[in-house]
């Protein structure tokens, strides 16, 4: 009941009070505390079977039927509950904080307690990993909407923009094209104006050309009128050409000042045009540039939070560690105990044998128990496993090097052979050398054994002494 409650309560964390979702480690850790301290109690009522009784102060940790359903009354009767139903009684916070006083007031109590919060750990972990891990993928999904807005708004954006540079790329051809018009237009001006010109000027040359033939040929002739008619002709055409000359004048005037404003107007509006494009790109890129910092804290907030989750994941990995390896050395511990009895009773077992079999024939014994050791000590070594594997290592000698055996043995194989090579080397340079100097030694004695050592015999024994250390007189044999 106690686990249910646990499970629940850590998977229903969403759900819980503002001060659950304000401070979720400590509202986790009261209800670990809480679930530590019926399991405590529950589990030193189970090692009671004959006289179970509660530690001091937590009766209120005791389920029982009778706290199941409100309370009765004189207005209304208890409702009915099953006898197998459960339930933890009401209790104050003053109470609760008593019982862990009590708890942790024995070593007894303290462990049952401490193993209870050690596993706690693990069993609500396990019931909010899917929880967690469905927050995890909730907010990488956010994450991935918020960058997909931001994606798009700046794909809107540079779409924008791209509009805003080709609008621009039209004016400035618009306005390029204006101004080649114009200066056509002036070069058509000032070609009409220079052929005009000088149509007036061959007019004038023409005209002056017969008006002073004509009037050299009045002035021979002495004709008065018709020097009169010719000045006439003269003024009429002074006045004619200098009407003829305010009027192009006025033209071309008129025709420059209209050309004029008209580029005026068209420089006018590129730069309003300008000026607006340069305006909207100046928005767009502050609202972009905005929304780029909206999303830099955005992701940085996410990311802050995944950094938190996966450092409290790794945390929570550590501990699960700890406490499996606690777990596992606990259990253990029965297994190594039985180990150590069972190796102590052998022990014991082999050395009996060997004391009897030591009283019975000693010489018996002591082949056993060389026999036993060099046993053991090639078992050690692998010899027992390379002699088992011979066979099929001598058939798979064409397929593989002769060296394949020697590097499949282990590290402690290879130094027993070592040693075991290095002892059956130095076996016959032992026996030869002790050879060589028993037949060194038989030498020297033939040979220096009479100028040297003689054989000296007393009440205490025969044996052999240097010439001078023998006293006079005695005998030598």
């Amino acid at each position: 009941m106690a686990a249910s409650h646990l499970m629940n309560e850590c998977k229903l964390l969403e759900h819980a009070p503002d001060f659950a979702k304000s401070r979720p480690e400590a509202y986790l850790d009261n209800v670990k505390t809480e679930y530590a301290a019926k399991l405590a109690v529950c589990e030193i009522l189970s090692a009671q079977p004959a006289n179970p009784a509660p530690p001091p102060y937590c009766d209120i940790l005791v389920p029982a039927s009778k706290h199941c359903g409100k309370a009765s009354g004189w207005w209304h009767a208890r409702p009915e509950v099953p006898n197998d139903k459960q339930c933890y009684p009401d209790f104050k916070d003053y109470q609760y904080t008593q019982c862990l006083k009590s708890l942790q007031s024995t070593p007894q109590y303290w462990i049952s307690f401490s193993n209870a919060r050690q596993n706690v750990v693990v069993m609500c972990q396990a019931s909010r990993d899917a929880i967690e891990r469905e927050n995890h993928l909730e907010t990488f999904k956010n994450l991935t909407q918020v960058l997909g807005g931001v994606t798009s708004t700046m794909q809107k954006t540079t779409e924008e923009y791209e509009s805003l540079i080709r609008e621009q790329r039209q004016y400035s051809e618009e306005a390029r094209d204006s101004h080649h018009r114009l200066q056509d237009d002036i070069q058509v001006i000032q070609e009409k104006a220079v052929a005009t010109v000088g149509a007036l000027d061959t007019k004038f040359n023409t005209f002056m050309k017969s008006s002073i033939s004509e009037l050299i040929t009045a002035l021979a002739d002495s004709q008065s009128n018709e020097i009169d008619r010719i000045h006439e002709s003269m003024q009429a055409f002074s006045q004619d050409l200098m009407s003829e000359s305010s009027h192009l004048a006025k033209y071309f005037t008129t025709q420059l000042e209209q050309y004029h404003e008209h580029a005026l107007a068209n420089l006018q509006t590129n730069h309003e045009a300008q000026v607006n494009s340069y305006t909207v790109l100046s928005s767009y890129m502050g609202a972009a540039q905005s929304t780029i910092n909206k999303t830099n804290d955005v992701a940085d907030h996410s990311l802050s939070k995944v950094n938190t989750i996966a450092q409290r994941l790794d945390i929570f990995e550590t501990q699960t560690e700890h406490i499996a390896e606690g777990f596992a050395f606990l259990s253990a511990i029965p297994a190594l105990v039985s180990l150590l009895f069972r190796g102590l009773v052998g022990f014991v077992g082999i050395l009996f044998l060997f004391a009897i079999l030591y009283k019975v024939n000693t010489k018996v014994a002591t082949y056993t128990a060389g026999a036993c050791s060099s046993a053991f000590l090639l078992h050690t070594c692998g010899v027992f496993d390379w002699i088992g594997r011979l066979p099929s290592v001598i058939t798979s000698l064409h397929t593989q090097s002769p060296l394949a055996p020697i590097a499949d043995m282990s590290a402690w194989q290879k130094g027993a052979g070592i040693v075991l090579l290095l002892w059956l080397g130095a076996y016959p340079v032992c026996r030869i050398n002790a050879y060589l100097g028993s037949v060194i030694a038989a030498a020297l004695k033939r040979i220096l054994g009479p100028l040297w050592f003689s054989e000296y015999s007393n009440d205490g024994g025969v044996g052999y002494l240097p010439s001078v250390e023998i006293p006079a007189g005695e005998g030598k044999a």
